[in-house]
């Protein structure tokens, strides 16, 4: 949305940062770091890094108003705001010592794990689980009805023997699993989750964001 306001104009953003232009993403970002001061907020230090790089690549010395009284507008910048909260506190920073061979294992299609990881976070919103598809070398969220389906497609007494908890870390950051042990040969590696926490993670399963929210679902999903 643009509007004209005698000698400027005010601009509406989209929550897609990559559709913006690097003008726009210099002027996004600094409006997202000035509603972390105003919420007396420690800055992200994921904020300030994109803002350094933006202001790097910005050789014009692109910038815009942003129409913050545009609805849509609001909204992005809160999207964006929220992004960076979920970055700060589940990825401050670069994985080190991070193990490529599981996730390489995939073959073609197995493309930098971290950045799919970073990605991941940008796009928790008000999400708490999520996986790793094998199918497409993927991590997504999910929906707490999975567990739903989990729960009708095994009788109890497979779900009491073979769901078990996992804990596990990626980076610093602590996370919190449901693993279906499958009976048999040829239970596969996690491949997403075995390159993001450093160490052999077997089978189906299911992260959470908190403990709490984890117990509560597996001691759900196994009566």
């Amino acid at each position: 949305m643009t509007t004209t306001n005698e000698t400027r104009k005010v601009y509406g953003i989209s929550n897609d940062f990559d559709t913006l232009d690097i003008g726009m993403k210099q002027s996004t970002l600094t409006e997202v770091m000035k509603m972390f001061i105003a919420d007396k907020r420690k800055i992200p230090a994921r904020l300030l890094e994109d803002l350094k790089k933006v202001k790097k690549q910005n050789k014009k010395r692109m910038g815009y108003t942003l129409h913050k009284d545009c609805k849509n507008t609001r909204k992005a910048l809160k999207v964006y705001y929220k992004q960076y909260k979920h970055l700060d506190k589940y990825y401050p920073k670069n994985l080190d010592n991070i193990t490529p061979v599981a996730s390489l294992q995939r073959g073609e299609r197995a493309v930098d794990i971290e950045k799919k990881y970073e990605r991941l976070i940008r796009l928790k919103c008000d999400s708490h689980i999520f996986m790793y598809n094998d199918d497409t070398d993927n991590l997504m969220w999910v929906k707490d009805e999975l567990f739903r389906m989990i729960k009708n497609s095994y009788d109890k007494s497979y779900r009491e023997k073979h769901i078990e908890k996992i804990d596990f870390s990626i980076g610093d950051v602590k996370w919190y699993g449901i693993k279906i042990e499958e009976e048999g040969e040829g239970v596969m590696m996690n491949y997403g989750l075995s390159s993001l926490a450093n160490e052999m993670i077997w089978g189906f399963t299911a992260v959470l964001d908190s403990e709490k929210g984890r117990d509560a679902m597996y001691d759900w999903v196994r009566k």
